[in-house]
């Protein structure tokens, strides 16, 4: 069984090889979005943090109450 492992090991090298060049030659294609991407990004993160620390408060405050 040894080689079926050493098998799937090199096709798994051997896939990621030609699909790394692929999207890097092949596919490239260069995409302008003058800055709105980074805005977006921005602001999901920081809806995630506050829904995050709200979630957090909300634990802390029902994991703490007295019964």
């Amino acid at each position: 069984m040894p080689m079926i492992s050493l098998s799937a090991a090199i096709f798994v090298y051997l896939r990621h090889i030609v699909d790394a060049y692929n999207l890097l030659t092949y596919y490239r294609k260069e995409i302008e979005s003058s800055g709105k991407i980074v805005d977006n990004t921005t602001n999901t993160a920081l809806v995630i943090i506050i829904l995050y620390q709200m979630c957090m408060i909300a634990y802390f405050a029902l994991h703490n109450r007295q019964e």
